[in-house]
């Protein structure tokens, strides 16, 4: 078996079908033994059939939501393929993209791990690598809450390149991200610590770190679809995103720079989008774009709530399991 591709599902499965499908007709794909799929359910509420999709499709269920690295780490402990493919149930990879993957790390021993270049339904191309964040990032993040950008301070979204050309990248997003297997085993897989988001930021600075560089191929194609699960999900996610931002900080910025300019940065920010997602819920007449502000809103709240009441396990059962 040559490659592992690793699929975690939450209430997606019309997304997950379409992209085991996808996989499946990949040239070199699981027909030829080449490839086996593995699927970490998180406790959905209907599991359809997929007897037909074939031998090399394998589902694992757990009873409840516990989270997207810990389903990928879960995969990872019954996968047989030399490379290790962690794909978005949103995605659909286009027919040469796995085997080309694999061949970028077989060829080049020095890299860590290796992306495909991200593109809508529509080809267009999405600037979806980022660089690592920092407390400069933060400080932007709570003073220009609109997104606005401050070279040499927010440069985190890369915007001054253009994703055509191939280049070494901090963090590719989680959606499509492959590893040789035994750098997998090195790392230890995700850090579980992370319930929702900024997992694979973490995993992407420590693959550097231990592995070597991880190299963006603008020829290898991906279609992503975006925001497969969050869109039904708009208070927890966003809620776990700010939780997440604040772990990883934990994790790689100084106490001291974290409690004198992060911490209170992105309470400002957090409670900025809260207000402004309100005030814009109220200049629609859009019930579905209303409701979804709302949602978000609900979560930067959320967020500022577990600032003053921190037990993990409470936020967990409340928004996770």
């Amino acid at each position: 078996m040559r490659i592992t591709v690793s699929i975690v599902n939450y209430n997606t499965w019309e997304d997950t079908l379409a992209c085991i499908e996808s996989v499946l007709s990949c040239k070199g794909g699981a027909s030829e033994t080449a490839v086996e799929i593995l699927v970490h359910d998180n406790g959905s509420t209907a599991l359809p059939s997929i007897t037909a999709l074939g031998e090399h499709v394998f589902v694992h269920r757990s009873n409840r939501n516990v989270g997207f690295g810990t389903g990928h780490n879960s995969n990872f402990g019954r996968c047989k393929g030399d490379f290790f493919l962690v794909l978005n149930p949103d995605t659909r990879p286009s027919a040469e993209a796995l085997h080309a993957l694999a061949d970028t790390l077989e060829a080049r021993k020095a890299l860590g791990a290796v992306a495909p270049q991200l593109v809508d339904q529509d080809g267009r191309i999405e600037r979806s690598c980022r660089r690592f964040p920092t407390a400069a990032c933060e400080i932007s993040r709570g003073l220009l809450p609109v997104g606005l950008g401050v070279p040499g301070v927010s440069q985190i979204r890369m915007l001054e390149w253009d994703h055509r050309s191939d280049r070494l990248v901090d963090q590719p997003p989680g959606a499509a991200l492959m590893f040789r297997r035994e750098d997998f085993a090195a790392l230890s897989g995700f850090d579980t610590s992370f319930p929702m988001y900024f997992e694979d930021v973490d995993l992407c600075k420590r693959t550097w770190e231990t592995c070597g560089p991880i190299q963006f191929v603008s020829a290898i194609k991906c279609i992503h679809f975006r925001e497969g699960t969050a869109r039904h999900y708009r208070t927890p996610t966003t809620f776990w995103t700010e939780w997440s931002r604040q772990l990883y900080h934990r994790k790689w910025t100084s106490a001291a720079t974290r409690m004198c300019l992060v911490s209170p940065f992105q309470a400002v920010s957090s409670l900025v989008r809260a207000l402004g997602l309100i005030v814009l819920s109220l200049t629609t007449t859009d019930y579905s774009l209303r409701s979804g502000r709302r949602q978000k809103a609900a979560g930067y709240f959320m967020f500022l709530a577990s600032r003053f009441y921190r037990r993990d396990g409470f936020w967990r059962s409340r928004y996770l399991w």
